[in-house]
């Protein structure tokens, strides 16, 4: 069964790069795009398309679905 957040989205139908877009959505587009290879445009399209998909207005709403959906963990808790 997919997990789905507070915020209503399911994460089952999230593709592998958009799954590393919500992952690093903290970070800049240009380090974005570095570190998945892919242009800055490219990069600025995924988020804009995650953003209309998941029903979120900003990045940190992103970031928020990204750990309550399980797609992240935080890192600093045990």
């Amino acid at each position: 069964m997919a997990s789905t957040t507070s915020v209503g989205w399911s994460v089952a139908g999230l593709a592998a790069c958009a799954s590393g877009a919500v992952a690093a959505v903290l970070i800049f587009y240009s380090e974005i795009a570095e570190h998945l290879h892919l242009t800055v445009g490219t990069v600025m399209t995924h988020i804009g398309r995650l953003l209309a998909k998941l029903y979120t207005r900003d990045r940190a709403q992103l970031v928020i679905a990204a750990y309550e959906g399980g797609l992240v963990t935080n890192p600093w808790s045990q």
